[in-house]
């Protein structure tokens, strides 16, 4: 489901934390391209993933009573949906199924409400453990690998007859 492009360019996201309703705290990164949208969020645990290309980006943007006549529209569209995912302040998180994940957005424009619903799938749990370390883990690694000392603290190694340092 996560392609190594669209893999690569969410490796340069940042995280953005949030709770939900349920007090579940879900981290979430996105990458906002010119026609398209990236997503993954994650409860530490599992991984869901959600994408749009232009072609889907029309198809859904009827979905939501929305009219895209042109790649201006398109791009003012990409625009707010990438205004959602930096705050997510209006946005409410919540699992629809074992496997989905839906973080709906609503906002009032002027007199009208744009309201959009990212319906993240879940990623197998291989790739999924695949995202989670390559998104989480390995750059907190890097992190503490820079910073000897201050991160990760090993205790002195035990001497097994003794139970003394050695």
């Amino acid at each position: 489901m996560l392609d190594d492009a669209a893999n690569n360019r969410l490796l340069q996201s940042a995280w953005r934390c949030v709770q939900a309703n349920n007090g579940t705290v879900y981290y979430v990164k996105h990458h906002i391209g010119n026609h398209d949208y990236r997503l993954l969020a994650t409860d530490l645990r599992r991984v869901w993933y959600d994408s749009a290309d232009a072609q889907q980006l029309y198809k859904k943007s009827s979905q939501h009573r929305l009219v895209l006549e042109n790649d201006e529209q398109l791009s003012e569209l990409l625009s707010h949906l990438g205004t959602f995912l930096e705050s997510l302040d209006k946005c409410t998180i919540r699992e629809s199924s074992s496997t989905r994940l839906l973080i709906e957005c609503a906002e009032l424009q002027g007199f009208a409400r744009l309201t959009w619903t990212f319906m993240c799938q879940g990623l197998s749990g291989f790739e999924g453990a695949t995202v989670l370390y390559d998104h989480f883990i390995l750059p907190m690694l890097m992190m503490a690998e820079n910073q000897p000392g201050k991160l990760l603290f090993f205790p002195p190694k035990l001497n097994n007859d003794s139970k003394t340092p050695n």
